[in-house]
């Protein structure tokens, strides 16, 4: 499980009016993804999952963390209105980098 960044698949919708803050907004985005990448990584390294369960014991934590995710990056779009929002969107960037810190332990290696 690793949160990867393809830049033949990201693209802006107006280029032109590409800015600074939409850069940090989207990296925010990245940062909640590499997040939830380290909490399922937790997840893992503490269950016991013997070969006879492993596929669907797997199965149901991976969709339980896709879910998860897909539902904080939704309530990160709306609480900072997609990043106009400055003061919240500053308050998502402190917690998504304190959430990264307390999950440095399964940061990818």
């Amino acid at each position: 499980m690793r949160a990867v960044f393809t830049p033949t698949e990201s693209w802006v919708r107006y280029p032109a009016t590409a800015t600074a803050a939409l850069l940090k907004h989207e990296q925010t985005h990245f940062d909640l993804t590499e997040y939830h990448a380290r909490k399922l990584r937790q997840k893992l390294s503490l269950v016991k999952l013997d070969c006879e369960h492993l596929q669907p014991a797997f199965n149901n934590l991976t969709k339980v963390a896709f879910l998860e995710w897909q539902r904080e990056e939704a309530r990160y779009d709306q609480d900072t209105n997609h990043g106009l929002n400055t003061p919240r969107q500053l308050f998502w960037e402190q917690q998504v980098q304190q959430k990264l810190q307390q999950l440095e332990a399964f940061a990818a290696k």
